[in-house]
């Protein structure tokens, strides 16, 4: 079975027959029928063990499906060699056979302690994580981050695009914490000519915690960024441009560059595709939220 994750830009509702007559014209097809070359033998089938319900909590659990998925691992990397070396001594590898009955009870409970602290500190990643560059890459510049990578994962899941093709931001408040609607507003300033500077676009998406699912609104607005700026993002005197995320509408006068937020905890993304060589230099990074009360 081939599948493929597609995007095709849609400039409103009325181009959604434009849209859907490019999708009809897509093909997905091996390299093999592409090529017109003989068609490589079928991979022999996999039988997949049935995750136990407590297997990302219980080590007699999670060990026995990680040595089987470590064996499907492909394009070994010789980067990971002391990491294999290591785990190796505990019974973790490739194909490692593990008994839970063979375990000793001081044995399991050594590794619960350690199963546990690694949850705690994947929690702390995922909080922090903000920066899409320290989450994905290719191998020779990201294969030993391996904390950044899991809290890259559980933030923005398991099929990112490279930082030439896309760069996602999460967007804390100032005290480096999820937005809240409930408590503030906020406000986030683009300076004059400093607009995320992409070939493609931009879009900023709220999303609510901690389902992340898309805030329902009044005006039907779920992304803001650059294809509303001609018509759209209204600009200060100055050429700045302000944008007010919250619940409740900023006004008239606002509504412009207003994105609707949840009335409570936010997960906010700024997503630049194809971003300039100043995005991936660290040149250029994104303005800080700014609290407003809201009753102020």
């Amino acid at each position: 079975m081939l599948c493929s994750v597609t995007r095709t830009e849609a400039f409103g509702r009325r181009d959604m027959p434009n849209v859907e007559t490019i999708q009809q014209g897509y093909q997905l097809q091996g390299l093999s029928e592409y090529l017109g070359t003989s068609k490589p033998p079928d991979a022999p089938p996999l039988d997949w063990p049935v995750p136990d319900d407590d297997a990302l909590t219980v080590a007699n659990s999670f060990f026995p499906l990680v040595n089987y998925l470590l064996t499907y691992v492909t394009q070994p990397n010789s980067m990971d060699d002391p990491v294999y070396e290591r785990i190796a001594r505990i019974g973790v590898g490739p194909g490692m056979p593990w008994d839970p009955d063979a375990q000793s009870p001081e044995y399991v409970a050594a590794l619960q302690a350690g199963l546990e602290v690694a949850r705690t500190e994947i929690k702390v990643a995922v909080a922090a994580h903000s920066d899409a560059t320290k989450a994905y890459g290719n191998r020779e510049t990201i294969t030993t981050h391996y904390l950044d990578r899991t809290g890259g994962v559980f933030a923005g899941g398991l099929a990112p695009n490279v930082a030439e093709q896309a760069m996602y931001y999460q967007l804390l408040d100032p005290h480096h914490k999820a937005p809240n609607g409930t408590e503030y507003n906020y406000t986030l300033t683009f300076p004059p000519g400093e607009l995320p500077p992409v070939g493609f676009f931009w879009s900023l998406t709220s999303y609510s915690l901690p389902e992340r699912w898309l805030v329902p609104n009044r005006i039907h607005r779920y992304s803001i960024g650059s294809r509303h700026n001609r018509q759209r993002l209204h600009q200060e005197p100055d050429g700045s441009v302000i944008l007010y995320l919250q619940a409740e509408s900023p006004g008239p006068e606002k509504v412009s560059n207003w994105l609707p937020i949840a009335d409570g905890p936010a997960f906010e993304i700024l997503r630049l595709y194809k971003p300039s060589e100043q995005v991936l230099d660290g040149t250029w990074e994104p303005p800080p939220l700014v609290r407003v009360p809201r009753n102020g």
